[in-house]
């Protein structure tokens, strides 16, 4: 009904009707996908291929730089595609020339290196610009123009052309923003070119590759000088193919250095002699163009000829309307928005604005949402969309709010264009694109705000309480489930029932990574086959052994460490590591068909987790860190439990970085832990002064705390290691017996009595616990990590901890913190290396 409601109010969706059998003959390979990427490149049709296919096996075509017959026929179609190309932009030959490239941005190039730059000449382009723009200015400024960034008000008032010019000038601008989908107001070139004399000696340079994907162009009535286009972002195929359209009286202004094949009339190789022929096509296509990519070109154009720029134009139109009105209606449940629209959707005029729709997520808080992790969950959704700042910087910065100064400390900080590092100082450091085409449907603008509305609206949102002695937080309903570690950064999980951990998290996790010829980590994006390589780790025998689809299983000794420091980058992070060898890294590189390298992690690394950890502070492995989420602890999954049995085997290699822990397992499975989240309905709080004590939440990350007692006195004091602060007092029970069983720590009433019970009988045990906490007690994310100290200290028989010189327990810190946690892993500091198990 939704659907049908849709069509009948938009009779400008689906071209009447023939949307659905096009993309089901046409597009039959998008069955189950979402693409949503048309600005990065349109799909091609099934028939292009097909009427391409049959071309090509029907004709023999040879260099058109001959007089065979095979070679005219080349030339023939590329002269015929040559006209339809001046055909679909509304000109003619006696307008326009059209030199063939290998895409817009050589199109630029070749405008940039070849324009006639004069003394005192000027190269101005609009602040929001493609890269490839931007980079015409190095030829201007080498040459001696003036080189400025104008925004649009600046352009659309001329004051752009206050400063006077001696000789020609370039003015730059796009026809439609890649960022955001805002046109320029094209008929303002026609003004121009009739009426402004003063503007005799500007030239106009349009970019118009992301307009023509779903706009007509009419030349006639958009005089621009130099044109520059990519055909697959209009009609998909073939790719690697674009032209520069030049108005002929222009052509003089281009003045070229380098020659090659096809483009002289004479030369000669014993002087500094040769004559360029005298077509302006011929002149510029150095070498032997693609004619038979050319050739393909024909059957793209008759595709979008048969349904007409101006019904894809509205069609494209009408659909983004409908996902713009969609995602802006989003709310969560206290009312805040859910996306961040940049753009002038809300104008809704399609003059004004393209199908293109960049955004950004803002969780419930108000905080954002990373790009990453939108395109991540798209990904695994199979929708197809692209993020960041998509090579156009001046459009980032003016819809991210980002200062040049910002975009400079970002790079120092190690941002760089299409890394993951989304969110920087709570900012986006970029945005996510969805962009509309010819072939898009409206189930594809259901899909995407179904996947938004899944993954990001919060529905039930909660207030948080504050903790007090009538209505204490549980969280009984948590259980680990699975463990799973990745030795090899991007490889194949290694799932196990329990595992030791380490100061870096999961034992092994992450410890090694792939890099390639300029120590740059591999991933799963750029090398898929990555996901097929399978480690696992056998720690009796000290060993890891990987295996992949028709390769020899390949067995690493963990004891023998690579010698061969190795710089690196990972996520931006400059690191070091130790480098294998060549019979490891041809293993690899045989199979990833990639040139490759093993890298180990140093025993004593240092990669700080950064500013979105949990713990900015706390060193972890090639593991990402975790991001800082308010209302998710990220060892809150783990704390269910310990036990204290030992791993077997787990002594047997050696700690590298002698770092040191426990042993804690997965919760059993009818048991819901308590512990040290739930106070005693009748127990007795107090200050050291007895004045009653407000807790209250805080989302800051968990205070230090140290623990300390022995058994005479019958307790253990865990404090707060924040000064000024006081302590409150609670009595705790910790039943032996239950502790060795199943890991809980029960709470119970104010004991009468404070000597230890060695009968396995509830032992009484006075906690101490800062007001700053979570719930007057220690932070949920080190709730694991307490009760593995608090059986240490109290000689349960875990196998923990060892004796100082006097025989009492040692009383070691809880640790810094907990770390990353994207494989389940907690930190935890005793004499030796905990484990985690799943239960």
């Amino acid at each position: 009904e939704e659907r049908a409601k849709f069509i009948a109010e938009n009779p400008n969706y689906g071209y009447g009707g023939a949307l659905e059998s096009i993309r089901e003959k046409e597009f039959s390979r998008l069955s189950g996908a979402c693409y949503l990427d048309h600005a990065g490149a349109a799909l091609h049709s099934e028939e292009q291929l097909r009427c391409f296919a049959a071309d090509m096996n029907a004709a023999v075509l040879g260099n058109p730089h001959s007089q065979s017959p095979g070679s005219q026929a080349a030339l023939r179609r590329v002269e015929s595609v040559r006209d339809r190309v001046l055909l679909f932009f509304g000109t003619t030959r006696k307008e326009y020339s059209v030199i063939f490239t290998s895409g817009c941005t050589a199109a630029l190039k070749l405008v940039g290196e070849c324009f006639a730059w004069p003394p005192g000449g000027r190269f101005v382009h609009t602040v929001e610009n493609h890269n490839s723009v931007l980079g015409i200015r190095e030829y201007a400024s080498r040459a001696g123009a003036t080189v400025s960034a104008v925004e649009i008000d600046d352009v659309l008032s001329l004051r752009f052309a206050d400063d006077r010019t001696s000789g020609p000038s370039l003015l730059a601008i796009p026809a439609e923003n890649n960022f955001s989908g805002v046109k320029f107001p094209l008929d303002t070139l026609r003004t121009w070119r009739h009426s402004r004399s003063e503007l005799r000696d500007w030239k106009v340079l349009l970019d118009a590759a992301a307009f023509v994907a779903h706009a007509p162009l009419d030349l006639s009535q958009v005089p621009a000088d130099f044109v520059t286009v990519s055909f697959y972002k209009i009609f998909g195929f073939p790719t690697g193919l674009g032209a520069l359209l030049v108005r002929n009286s222009c052509a003089e202004l281009l003045q070229k250095t380098y020659f090659g094949g096809g483009s002289v009339a004479a030369s000669l190789a014993s002087e500094p002699f040769h004559v360029l022929r005298s077509g302006v096509s011929e002149r510029f296509e150095d070498g032997t163009v693609s004619f038979m990519t050319i050739a393909a070109l024909r059957h793209g154009f008759d595709l979008v000829d048969r349904l007409g720029m101006d019904a894809i134009m509205r069609h494209t139109h009408v659909l983004c309307q409908e996902l713009f009105g969609r995602l802006e209606a989003l709310r969560h449940a206290n009312g805040r928005r859910v996306c961040v629209i940049y753009g002038e959707h809300a104008q809704s005029d399609v003059s004004k604005q393209g199908p293109i729709l960049s955004f950004n997520v803002l969780r419930a808080s108000g905080d954002f949402v990373g790009y990453h992790e939108v395109e991540q969950l798209a990904s695994l959704n199979n929708i197809h969309l692209r993020t960041g700042c998509f090579c156009n910087p001046g459009a980032c910065q003016r819809y991210l709010g980002l200062s040049s100064e910002d975009v400079k400390r970002n790079l120092e900080a190690g941002h760089v264009c299409w890394d993951d590092k989304d969110i920087m100082r709570g900012r986006p450091t970029g945005a996510v694109r969805v962009s509309l085409g010819y072939m898009s449907s409206w189930e594809d603008v259901q899909t995407f705000v179904g996947f938004v509305v899944k993954y990001f609206v919060d529905k039930n949102l909660v207030a948080p309480s504050i903790n007090t002695a009538s209505s204490p937080p549980t969280h009984s309903a948590l259980r680990l489930t699975s463990i799973n570690l990745y030795p090899i950064k991007s490889c194949a999980k290694f799932p196990v029932a329990r595992w030791p951990i380490t100061s870096h998290g999961l034992r092994f996790d992450r410890e090694w990574v792939l890099v390639d010829h300029q120590g740059v980590y591999l991933n799963q994006k750029k090398v898929p086959r990555m996901c097929l390589i399978r480690p696992s780790i056998d720690l009796s025998a000290a060993s890891m052994t990987l295996v992949a689809p028709g390769m020899a299983p390949l067995v690493v000794q963990l004891d023998d460490e690579p010698d061969v420091v190795m710089h690196l980058r990972v996520c931006g992070d400059r690191c070091e590591g130790f480098a294998y060898g060549d019979e490891v890294n041809s293993w690899f590189s045989d199979f990833l068909r990639v040139e490759c390298t093993l890298v180990r992690m140093p025993p004593d690394p240092v990669r700080l987790a950064g500013a979105r950890a949990v713990r900015s502070d706390y060193n972890r492995s090639y593991a990402d860190a975790s991001p800082a989420r308010p209302d998710v602890r990220p060892a809150e999954a783990l704390a269910p439990s310990i036990v204290p049995d030992p791993v077997p085997n787990a002594d047997s290699v050696s700690s590298r970085d002698g770092s040191s822990g426990g042993i804690i397992y997965g919760p059993p499975a009818e048991q819901p832990l308590e512990c040290l989240r739930r106070r005693a309905p009748d127990a007795h709080v107090s200050d050291e002064s007895d004045r009653s004590v407000s807790a209250r939440v805080s989302n800051d990350a968990p205070p230090v705390f140290g623990i300390s007692g022995d058994r005479s006195s019958g307790g253990i004091r865990i404090g707060g290691a924040a000064p000024g602060v006081s302590n409150s007092v609670i009595p705790l029970c910790i039943d032996p017996a239950l502790v060795r069983k199943s890991g809980s720590i029960v709470s119970c009433p104010k004991p009468e009595r404070s000597t230890d019970e060695s009968d396995g009988s509830p032992m009484p045990v006075r906690i101490a616990f800062s007001n700053e906490s979570q719930f007057l007690l220690v932070s949920e994310a080190s709730v694991a990590d307490v009760q593995r100290r608090i059986a240490d200290a109290l000689e349960l028989s875990t196998g923990f901890g060892g004796r100082s010189t006097d025989g009492s327990r040692d009383g070691p810190s809880l640790g810094s913190g907990p770390p990353s946690v994207g494989s389940g892993s907690l930190s935890g500091q005793s004499a030796r290396e905990p484990c985690l198990s799943s239960s």
